[in-house]
């Protein structure tokens, strides 16, 4: 009965332990350094690079993000994940049309458009036109 007790009391401790540890991963998760960030003509919304710390033997990633004027980025914002380049470089062609290029780069995720909800039913909207693409994809 009691090696029972030990081994219960072992087995909890352990899930304890590994539940802080799972914790401590998820709220230490590395946030995004800006790189650079442009208004919409318009001035309603901005278009965000960034990128993350990266390990010695890894590429840098950068990230690109729509969000309104002034907010912080956040991973639902993301419209295009690279590596491989220098860092993308983005600019706004209409209050609502943003061009990035970034050269040979190796594109993970792109999307071309986006849209950011300001209630009642209204939003604003962007359309993206993408050049860069290493053995991936060139698209508009």
């Amino acid at each position: 009965m009691r090696t029972v007790n030990m081994v219960r009391s072992k087995t909890a401790a352990f899930c304890v332990v590994m539940g802080i540890a799972a914790f401590s991963l998820v709220c230490t998760s590395p946030k995004p350094r800006e790189l650079h960030r442009a208004t919409s003509p318009d001035g309603t919304m901005d278009i965000v690079v960034a990128t993350y710390p990266a390990g010695a033997t890894v590429s840098t990633p950068y990230e690109v993000f729509i969000v309104r004027h002034g907010a912080h980025t956040t991973p639902d914002r993301v419209v295009l994940r690279t590596d491989k380049s220098d860092p993308p470089k983005a600019a706004w062609s209409s209050n609502n049309r943003v061009s990035i290029s970034c050269g040979g780069a190796r594109v993970w995720q792109f999307r071309n458009f986006d849209t950011i909800g300001i209630g009642e039913g209204n939003f604003l909207y962007v359309g993206i036109k993408l050049d860069c693409g290493q053995n991936g994809y060139f698209a508009e």
